[in-house]
């Protein structure tokens, strides 16, 4: 875990404590890029520098960059899921203070750094990489193996918003690690979790309000933080290799993962997890990230910096 990677997002409550995961298990993306998705673009920066500077300085020297607005063959079919609430973090996105998040010190524009990504978002920003030839090693939140879909009776979020871009890189012979509904669904947490996570403070407690406005819909589901989980930790899982692609025709089925046994297996695919060890490692990892910050103010004051956000 001590090469750079970027985490693509569309925060998104799962995606916010997801950042919360990697950051409290020592593991901080170099990158952030923000795209559309659980909220429109701007709102998906807007939520991600918020929580870039509310985490200072565990997030010090991340840069943040802005994503796809849109999929690769057109517009997106929609946005959100009608459970993040309208700020997209259950109404608990922190605001940004009056300067966007910094970038550091450098030359022009940061490129993603060695083409590590943990997509927690559509696949669209990924493609023009794909398509140029560069190394990908790429774990995406993404798909539903044998479950109902999320967006769809039969497709997930993420893979519905654009099924162009999940067709063109789970068929791709590169390195793709897909986390998908079916194990995601089987980590949850309750009412009793959630407040325990509040008495973390500082971290915990913003978690904590936001998945509250999830447990009207039964007990929460974390995709995005399992998929970190998955990133940190794939031992915690049990993976199978296919032939994996996504449906892009028009229709009911648009935006189906199908994975097939095949002696030519294009993605690794989880199939199973330990939920109970993976609830610990988001335990262990937000109790790590509200003591690295019991010293800094937690009064909901963004950090100041030079201004800079640039669009990928």
């Amino acid at each position: 875990m001590n090469r750079p990677y970027t985490l693509l997002c569309d925060p998104g409550i799962d995606d916010m404590v997801a950042l919360m995961v990697l950051c409290g298990a020592g593991a901080p993306p170099a990158q952030v890029i923000a795209t559309a998705g659980n909220v429109d673009l701007a709102a998906a920066v807007r939520n991600t520098a918020g929580l870039l500077q509310r985490l200072r300085p565990v997030t010090d020297g991340i840069t943040l960059g802005a994503g796809c607005d849109r999929a690769v063959g057109g517009p997106y079919p929609g946005q959100g899921l009608g459970i993040h609430g309208d700020d997209g973090l259950g109404g608990r996105a922190p605001a940004p203070g009056p300067h966007p998040w910094p970038w550091p010190p450098a030359a022009g524009d940061p490129e993603p750094p060695a083409g590590r990504y943990l997509v927690t978002s559509p696949l669209s920003h990924v493609v023009p990489a794909l398509r140029r030839g560069d190394p990908l090693d790429i774990t995406w939140m993404g798909g539903a193996r044998e479950c109902d879909g999320n967006a769809t009776a039969v497709a997930e979020f993420n893979a519905w918003l654009d099924p162009e871009a999940a067709d063109e890189v789970l068929r791709a012979p590169r390195s793709t690690a897909v986390v998908p509904l079916d194990v995601t669904d089987l980590v949850t947490w309750d009412a009793a979790d959630l407040d325990a996570f509040d008495a973390l403070g500082g971290p915990g407690t913003l978690a904590a309000g936001a998945c509250r406005a999830l447990l009207r819909h039964g007990p929460v589901t974390l995709p995005d933080a399992v998929a970190a989980v998955a990133f940190l930790r794939p031992e915690l899982f049990a993976w199978r290799d296919y032939a994996a692609s996504c449906e892009t025709g028009p229709g009911p089925l648009r935006g189906m993962t199908e994975c097939l046994p095949s002696d030519r297996p294009t993605a690794s695919v989880a199939v199973d997890v330990n939920a109970a060890e993976v609830r610990e490692v988001v335990w262990a990892s937000m109790s790590a990230l509200a003591r690295g910050l019991a010293d800094e103010p937690w009064d909901g004051a963004a950090s100041a910096g030079s201004a800079c956000v640039r669009t990928t």
